[in-house]
């Protein structure tokens, strides 16, 4: 399966997951962001149905000809392997800072979150497979979102409005990375498309 196309469902779900805040703040602005960002991540979910439907995740040998399409064992194998990693990596810090967190300030859980994930975008920096600075930005304002959001909530701001915004700035993140995703997965569609087209010419042969 492509990351590109894997990431594209994570950026959509996450995404929804992420705007889900804006619409408990009760603050008409964001509540009206939160719809069309909201309107986005399902977009993104539709794309990625779509670019599955043309051809555009290659599905394993069992799709076209086998040794054009990539597999789990070609090129795409380390990607999976640091994405799994950084995914792993991600879960195991959330699950130990919300423990800890919901002993100390439970309004904080959100915010550290933020920061978590933003912070895990760096691990895709290091490894050539994935190196780019996109990776860095998005770290960058993860964690600046992440401590803002906490200096935010010690200082005793109203926590839903924190989660509001910090729901829609995160959502912003994932959908730069899902959009990314989209314009690199249909950015060699005719490669693609010549691969399958070859593959059908030979089955009629």
């Amino acid at each position: 399966m492509d990351m590109r196309w894997i990431g594209i469902v994570l950026m959509g779900v996450f995404t929804l997951f992420w705007t889900s805040w804006a619409f408990g703040a009760g603050v008409g602005a964001l509540t009206a962001i939160g719809a069309i960002f909201f309107a986005a991540g399902v977009a993104l979910l539709l794309a990625a149905v779509v670019l599955f439907r043309r051809g555009f995740a290659p599905r394993g040998r069992g799709s076209g000809s086998e040794s054009d399409v990539h597999t789990p064992s070609q090129d795409g194998s380390p990607r999976l392997r640091l994405l799994n990693f950084a995914l792993l990596v991600e879960f195991v810090a959330i699950i130990v800072a919300v423990q800890i967190l919901r002993h100390v300030d439970v309004d904080l859980i959100q915010p550290v979150i933020a920061l978590i994930v933003g912070a895990h975008f760096a691990i895709f920096w290091f490894s050539p497979a994935t190196r780019n600075v996109l990776h860095l930005w998005m770290t960058a304002a993860g964690v600046a979102i992440g401590v803002a959001a906490i200096v935010a909530v010690l200082r005793d701001a109203s926590p839903a409005v924190v989660h509001g915004w910090v729901g829609l700035a995160m959502s912003a993140i994932t959908l730069t990375y899902g959009a990314s995703f989209v314009a690199l997965l249909r950015s060699a569609p005719d490669l693609h498309r010549s691969r399958v087209g070859a593959a059908s010419v030979d089955s009629e042969a």
